[in-house]
């Protein structure tokens, strides 16, 4: 029996809400600040990389102060340039291209703004081949740590402690929609266990990556068997 347990239904937006209203409540939740954390101490990181590769994995005692000079110049001057290309300020959630460029092109920059400051400021003798070696190390490095995030808050798992267990019913368009909406709104605090849908053609089938459990006449058995709290009703307009 469908009405034995909670159910919401949606209709052209996500249970009466309007898709602006989302996504600027999810705005609010997905703060960037941890870059301001994060960013300086991947920098740091990446220029020992490129003093490691450099002297394959055995950096020479004296070669501690050359590291000393060049993290220092190398994180302050990426630091003003990612604020610059307002790096700081975009959603790790949402990580896309044109983010992916603007990165490649921070880093580029930053590292053509530190090259002469380290070669004016730093002792005699620095190797000029850590610059192209910084540049890679950072740019793989600052792109690894977004694409990471994006794949974590994005996953089910990062929900899975907290959010409700639920059930789409409705495994069309609508019901995709659903999904989307949810897990790019984690304040909504739902787990989509999978889908239900009339059509047993469906059953089985996996729709971004969550399945169709089986039709409506296993239901009961379903919200069992999972654990179930609610089940979201997607219809179309």
């Amino acid at each position: 029996d469908l009405h034995s347990f909670p159910t919401r239904r949606s209709s052209d937006l996500v249970f009466k809400m309007r898709l602006s209203e989302l996504s600027s409540a999810a705005a609010r939740t997905l703060s960037p600040r941890g870059l301001w954390l994060i960013d300086p101490a991947t920098f740091a990181f990446s220029a020992w990389c490129a003093f490691v590769l450099r002297f394959e994995l055995q950096v020479p005692q004296y070669e501690v102060r050359n590291i000393l000079y060049a993290v220092s110049i190398w994180v302050v001057v990426k630091l003003i340039v990612f604020r610059l290309f307002g790096l700081h300020r975009r959603f790790w959630r949402y990580v896309s291209v044109p983010d992916v460029v603007s990165l490649c092109l921070g880093n580029f920059t930053a590292s053509l703004i530190a090259c002469p400051i380290i070669v004016l400021l730093a002792p005699p003798g620095f190797p000029r081949s850590l610059f192209v070696l910084d540049l890679l190390s950072c740019t793989c490095a600052t792109g690894g740590v977004r694409l990471l995030a994006r794949i974590w808050l994005n996953s089910e798992w990062s929900r899975r402690a907290r959010g409700k267990r639920i059930l789409i019913y409705g495994a069309g368009h609508a019901g995709v929609r659903l999904l989307r909406e949810i897990r790019s709104s984690p304040e909504l605090g739902y787990m989509v266990c999978g889908f239900i849908d009339d059509k047993a053609a469906k059953s089985g089938l996996l729709i971004q990556g969550t399945k169709v459990l089986g039709t409506g006449s296993a239901l009961n058995m379903l919200v069992t068997k999972h654990r179930i709290e609610e089940v979201l009703i997607a219809m179309a307009a």
